[in-house]
């Protein structure tokens, strides 16, 4: 009788010292609604990205500025070509909506390697209206959950699994920003 009792003692402690797995997985889904980037939806200024046109692993940077009247957005490359307004909002709607799935704290440098993060295949600089300068990298992609993985604003310790939106948005062709209707007639 004796051990019996033990036993439903230390049965009780334990049931209060360990939490119970639906404490823990209503935490989990409060992370996910959390965003990654501080940006309105036409508050970005400034945009770079890496861009692989022929999907060979060797890819270009593009660098973009908005214009002082706001209006519009000049290429770095040339500042003559006109550049379509639309494909901005896209990726500033894009960036305000990001949240994470999963955050990974305490990356080791072996780990960002097997998360394909140490020659990430996107790389997207922004800044914000309010002068912020943010970031993303982006590596491996996991099919079984439709997620990439991610680190932010420099970050290589925390690795963030993230939607393929981000990687549909910055996945246009670099011709597609220009704007068509504005080219000079030769």
């Amino acid at each position: 009788v004796g051990i019996l009792a033990l036993f439903c003692i230390g049965y009780a402690v334990t049931g209060l010292l360990i939490p119970d797995e639906e404490t823990e997985t209503e935490a989990a889904t409060e992370d996910k609604t959390v965003p990654l980037f501080r940006v309105t939806e036409d508050g970005l200024t400034a945009l770079s990205f890496t861009y692989d046109r022929d999907g060979d692993g060797t890819a270009e940077f593009w660098d973009f500025l908005r214009s002082e009247d706001g209006n519009t957005w000049v290429w770095s490359g040339d500042a003559r070509v006109p550049i379509g307004g639309s494909a901005f909002y896209t990726y500033s709607s894009t960036l305000a909506s990001v949240t994470a799935t999963k955050v990974i704290r305490g990356v080791t440098e072996e780990q960002l390697a097997e998360f394909e993060l140490t020659a990430p295949w996107k790389t997207v600089y922004f800044t914000d209206a309010a002068g912020g300068e943010q970031s993303f990298c982006m590596g491996a992609y996991n099919a079984y959950n439709g997620t990439y993985c991610a680190y932010i604003n420099g970050d290589k310790t925390t690795v963030y699994l993230i939607g393929d939106d981000l990687s549909e948005a910055f996945e246009k062709p670099i011709e597609s920003l220009v704007s068509h209707d504005d080219l000079p007639a030769f």
